[in-house]
């Protein structure tokens, strides 16, 4: 499964710049290395479903929703997949070549799914698991943009406890990236001291553990 931002790859990958600005005291020395988009996310997917425990999982940028089917048919029984998206496309301009506008879609019928429709600034402040849903097992942010990834960790990371998978699709090694993703990331692990653990790597991707 190649995963790439909004499920599409560029057709001139930059070469490597930098590693990830956060690094976890608890990481371990050897997280996994992946040459292909979709490692990281294939490895929470197989972790998930190993254990065999019914969880929430969030998709931030569903675009086509590849992705998102991808993860709705790998999470055990029992469990509620969500994919948040404005379907509009970027709602700035990121990276080069991907305008304001980029990765806009209809959206798409998944079965098993359900998509939240609109801005995260917009639904994120006023949304929370339901009582009966189960804890949040993945979270996968594809959301590219600084504004976009800090506006779900806002709100979204009051909800998370240890064991929570996160990946991210456009972490690191792309110009640029430490003022993306990793930059709200960062910020988040700052103001909330939370622990996590890297458990691996991809081309652009960064897969982490919550917790110890």
């Amino acid at each position: 499964m190649a995963s790439k931002s909004r499920n599409q790859q560029s057709t001139n990958q930059a070469e490597p710049t930098a590693e990830p600005t956060v690094e976890p005291d608890t990481a371990p020395t050897e997280p996994q290395v992946f040459d292909d988009f979709g490692g990281c996310l294939d490895l929470a997917l197989n972790l998930i479903s190993a254990s065999d425990e019914p969880g929430l999982a969030l998709e931030f940028g569903v675009s086509t929703g590849r992705t998102l089917q991808a993860i709705a048919a790998a999470m055990p029984a029992g469990s509620r997949v969500l994919g948040f998206d404005s379907f509009q496309g970027l709602p700035e301009n990121w990276r080069e070549g991907f305008p304001a506008g980029m990765f806009r879609a209809s959206p798409p019928e998944i079965p098993g799914t359900e998509l939240v429709i609109g801005l995260y600034a917009d639904t994120l402040p006023s949304w929370e698991p339901d009582e009966v849903d189960p804890a949040i097992a993945l979270v996968h942010i594809d959301c590219d943009l600084y504004s976009s990834t800090k506006t779900v960790l806002e709100h979204v990371g009051l909800h998370l406890e240890p064991g929570c998978l996160i990946v991210f699709d456009e972490f690191h090694s792309y110009p640029g990236a430490e003022r993306h993703e990793a930059k709200a990331w960062a910020e988040w692990i700052d103001e909330t001291g939370t622990e996590f653990t890297v458990l691996a790597r991809g081309p652009e991707q960064l897969l982490v553990r919550l917790g110890a």
